[in-house]
């Protein structure tokens, strides 16, 4: 995979069939997007560059090897983690769920820390 930098990101459109694909059923899906809302977040460069260091997140070859990862970081970081299909790249990362309370908190300081450059 060809690294880029963080403005030249793009979706590759056989990555977003593959990542909408994996929203399915649709039960899940329509509650991934229009419930919760966090799979909108696949369409955001941030699902595949890390917000705290701005490089790619890890990448993942296949959805096994990832889940295997989320497992031990749910034993040793607590919380829930999650797969997901990058539309960026042709791998799967990891994601951290967090609770309405906490994503709201999470875009609060991105705002301010934005506000203050």
């Amino acid at each position: 995979m060809e690294l880029r930098p963080m403005g030249q990101v793009r979706i590759s459109l056989r990555n977003l069939i593959l990542a909408l694909k994996d929203q399915l059923p649709l039960s899940r899906a329509f509650r991934n997007f229009l419930i919760t809302g966090q799979a909108w977040g696949l369409f955001s460069v941030n699902s595949h560059i890390s917000l705290t260091s701005g490089k790619p997140k890890v990448l993942w070859p296949n959805p096994g090897s990832a889940r295997k990862e989320c497992k031990r970081l749910e034993k040793s970081h607590g919380g829930t983690f999650s797969v997901y299909k990058c539309a960026f790249c042709d791998g799967y990362h990891i994601g951290r769920s967090r609770t309405r309370s906490e994503a709201k908190q999470r875009i609060t300081l991105t705002l301010t820390k934005d506000a203050n450059k």
